[in-house]
């Protein structure tokens, strides 16, 4: 028989991996001492069983089981398929309906021959286990916030244990760096984090690089005022995560002097200049984020303002579309939402044409360049033309200093001719001149556009090359990327003219 075998850990800690490892070996045993062929093996690891919403291997599984590539499941125990008992019988339903069996080892149990009733029962213990071990957790985290527990990672500081933080004296002078950038240097979180990436060796302690949230969550974090906070919230419902977040009174906060970093006035104002920056981004359109694959590029084409992500999370599937800030504003009516995927691969298609012939895309902007340039130059003199002029006025006036040293005229007759002349001469010859110079900077602005263009080009060309889609990637290529109510969508290279690359991208 062909089988599937699933298993889970709850946790990424490494004991618990370990469990994962002898599951995995454990299955494969079985296989062989049972005749049967294991197919594939279904391994989440850090995940809850309370959802199977983020168990991808087990969503992946329930959707390979439609295309029947497997007749039975064998999980080693209840709990390992799911704590969730609605979770559990829509997925043993949905498998059934397949006519593939579920079994579970250490049950003895098996989801087409024993009856329901007994599987849901194992299923409501599993459940209530949970439940009782989120109750636990709950009223431990509880006795520690009355007792003043800190964050167990924040940066700036080291944890000696659950209720002390020593300040960290490398990590601490960032912090100050990082609100004197943002309160005195005028930069914004996402320009904060990209300057501490070229200049500091030094990373946040939870995941390991500077990013926009992590800058944004040190400008928002009351620790560094000295100010330990717990009780903020609560989990309400275990199975779903679902959270009740408390009002500020009811808070729980405690001075700790000896973790100041940063004065209560900096933070104060660092809380003003950040509301202060959402209301200018509500009037005048502008946002700054790097956070994802579009941010701050895809601008709407009627009312401006940037378009923001949107992420939603269904039983068996996902999606990331794009809709105009305005109209979450009740600013624009415009309805359409473009699919990130999509997107994505209209602008890969765009590039991948960009890139088949180089020189005619080099040819392709300077002509552009060109064409603007001789706009720019309608109506200006023939240079031929006044250098000839010019050419003709000087020799009127060596002619008049030639008939002086023959003595053929005087000098106030000299004088006479040539006082005209001189001021003409000058007059062009400054024309002239400015003509040469605006020339000469044309061709080196054209040589430093010829560049340019190869530059963007090879950018282009490593995007493609790399598959490197990433937000810093594409601003360093694309200008912005507008959308209009019809759902038409335009791409604006970095220096050129808008071309279309879609329709109706919904």
């Amino acid at each position: 028989m062909r089988i599937a075998a699933y298993c889970r850990v709850s946790t990424e800690k490494e004991e618990q991996l370990d469990s994962l490892s002898q599951q995995k070996l454990f299955f494969t045993e079985y296989a062989v001492k049972n005749n049967h062929t294991l197919v594939r093996l279904y391994a989440d690891e850090g995940i809850s069983g309370k959802s199977i919403k983020k168990r991808e291997q087990f969503l992946r599984m329930l959707g390979e089981a439609r295309n029947g590539l497997f007749d039975m499941v064998v999980v080693k125990d209840i709990s390992r398929f799911a704590r969730n008992t609605v979770d559990f019988l829509n997925s043993i339903r949905q498998l059934k309906l397949m006519g593939i069996g579920v079994q579970f080892l250490s049950n003895n149990q098996t989801s087409l021959g024993d009856s329901e009733f007994v599987l849901t029962i194992f299923s409501a213990l599993a459940q209530e286990e949970s439940a009782n071990l989120s109750k636990r957790v709950k009223f431990g985290k509880n006795v520690n916030a009355q007792k003043g527990k800190v964050p167990n990672i924040v940066f700036g500081y080291d944890q000696v244990d659950k209720f002390t933080l020593r300040i960290n004296p490398v990590e601490a002078d960032i912090v100050k760096r990082i609100y004197g950038m943002y309160l005195n240097g005028g930069l914004g979180a996402a320009k904060i984090a990209e300057v501490l990436t070229d200049s500091t060796e030094v990373r946040p302690k939870k995941n390991g690089r500077w990013s926009q949230c992590a800058v944004a969550r040190i400008l928002q974090h009351e620790i560094y005022t000295g100010v330990v906070t717990n009780k903020k919230s609560e989990v309400v419902d275990f199975i779903s995560g679902k959270r009740r977040e408390f009002d500020r009174t009811q808070w729980l906060q405690y001075e700790r002097p000896e973790l100041v970093i940063i004065s209560k006035d900096d933070y104060e104002r660092a809380q003003k200049l950040r509301l202060d920056r959402q209301d200018l981004f509500k009037n005048n359109k502008e946002r700054h984020s790097n956070s994802y694959l579009f941010s701050t590029l895809i601008r709407c084409e009627h009312c401006g303002y940037s378009y923001r992500r949107l992420y939603r999370e269904f039983k068996f599937t996902s999606y990331r579309k794009w809709t105009c800030c305005g109209r979450h504003l009740k600013l624009c009516d415009s309805r359409v939402m473009i699919d990130e995927k999509e997107l994505l691969g209209q602008i890969a298609e765009y590039f991948r044409s960009i890139v088949k012939d180089k020189p005619a895309f080099v040819r392709a902007g300077l002509a552009e360049t060109a064409a603007a340039q001789s706009a720019d130059c309608d109506g200006e003199p023939d240079l031929a033309e006044l250098e000839k002029e010019l050419a003709r006025l000087n020799a009127a006036k060596q002619k008049a200093i030639d008939m002086f040293t023959n003595d053929v005229i005087t000098m106030e007759e000299l004088k006479q001719r040539t006082a005209g002349l001189k001021t003409q001469i000058e007059k062009l010859s400054e024309r002239i001149g400015e003509i040469k110079d605006g020339r000469a900077q044309s061709e080196y602005a054209q040589s430093t556009e010829e560049r340019y263009l190869n530059h963007v080009y090879d950018n282009i060309s490593q995007i493609i090359r790399d598959g490197n889609m990433t937000n810093e990637a594409l601003k360093q290529v694309i200008e912005k990327i507008t959308v209009n109510k019809n759902g038409t969508v335009k791409i604006q290279l970095k220096n050129f003219d808008i071309d279309s690359i879609g329709h109706g991208i919904y």
